[in-house]
């Protein structure tokens, strides 16, 4: 249960703060816009013989911008760890953006913090504790890759590329 409640709110941050950041810069508020209704609409369209139109539509805009976070996840977390598993996300193009994800965060995380069994196994006293560290963890590892995008951002507009 609290890996789905992990997934959930990275794919919410992703879906409401990284998608649209990558879009606008690359299509200004009109890609804003339609990377965000896909996604709303892929939500809560009435019908749901008509969702997975958008489904497939939110999946193609939101595979750029999931990838180049998972690589922002090395930058602001573990780079050794993510090592490890970048190889398997990077070059499986067919891997959804909730997995993706998950198994970069799981290696920039230092591999235990989305692992309840292997943060038993090393933290065995303070195994209590575990939920509330790891949501701890995803939060401080998504507001470094902010950061970090934030940055590129400025310094792209600095050097006048943007």
């Amino acid at each position: 249960m609290h890996l789905s409640l992990s997934r959930a709110l990275m794919l919410a941050v992703f879906n409401r703060f990284f998608l649209v950041a990558f879009w606008f810069v690359l299509g200004g508020m009109a890609g804003a816009i339609l990377a965000r209704g896909l996604v709303a609409l892929a939500e809560q369209w009435p019908q749901a013989s008509a969702r997975p139109a958008f489904v497939r539509m939110a999946r193609w805009l939101a595979w750029p911008p999931s990838r180049l976070l998972c690589l922002t996840f090395g930058l602001a977390g573990d780079l050794a760890g993510w090592l490890r598993v970048a190889r398997r996300v990077l070059s499986h193009p067919g891997l959804a953006t909730g997995e993706a994800l998950m198994a970069s965060a799981n290696g920039a995380l230092t591999g235990y913090a989305l692992d309840p069994d292997r943060f038993r196994t090393l933290h065995a006293d303070d195994w209590l504790e575990f939920g509330g560290r790891s949501v701890e963890a995803i939060r401080d590892l998504l507001n470094r890759s902010m950061l970090v995008w934030l940055c590129g951002l400025a310094l792209m507009v600095i050097s006048g590329v943007i």
